[in-house]
């Protein structure tokens, strides 16, 4: 038996991104990436965008059980990057704290949307404990910001499918 995604954060991310006020005002554009080491939703655009919301689409999952259901347990990081002038510091200062401003109303939409469950799958976030991470100074010159993880434990149907397999042992 197939199962689909329950929350699409990519989608959610995009969403909020767009949505934000301050992030549209400083130019902030909803991309994606697959994974730190491939940041070519950022990298493409460079050249004609100064701020990203970048969700990373390829999330990292653990299956676990709990009160004797099964849940799979998603993680995602989203990165808030703003470019600045290379090697101005009070620049960078600048860029990162408007950063920081995105990070603390995304996280004010995503408490407000959770609690009132008006994304689907949002309801299974996990928000007791949310992790940013600010990147270092040389972090790509010329790019500061930071980045959060968010977790959601989905419920999965763990039961053996008989016509998955051809073992005989139903």
């Amino acid at each position: 038996m197939a199962q689909d995604k329950i929350f699409d954060a990519t989608a959610y991310f995009t969403a909020l991104a767009t949505r934000n006020r301050l992030a549209r005002a400083e130019g902030f554009v909803p991309v994606t990436s697959s994974g730190i080491d491939e940041l070519e939703g950022i990298i493409d655009g460079l050249r004609t965008h100064k701020a990203f919301v970048c969700i990373d689409d390829t999330g990292e999952t653990a299956y676990r059980q709990e009160s004797g259901g099964w849940f799979a347990r998603r993680v995602w990081t989203v990165h808030i990057l703003h470019r600045h002038k290379p090697g101005d510091m009070d620049d960078r200062a600048r860029w990162l704290d408007v950063c920081r401003r995105v990070f603390r109303q995304l996280m004010s939409a995503i408490i407000a949307d959770r609690y009132l469950g008006t994304t689907e799958g949002i309801w299974y976030v996990d928000l007791t404990q949310v992790l940013s991470r600010e990147y270092p100074q040389q972090f790509i010159d010329g790019l500061t910001g930071l980045y959060f993880t968010l977790a959601a434990d989905e419920p999965l149907d763990m039961q053996k499918n008989a016509d998955e397999w051809d073992d005989g042992n139903d």
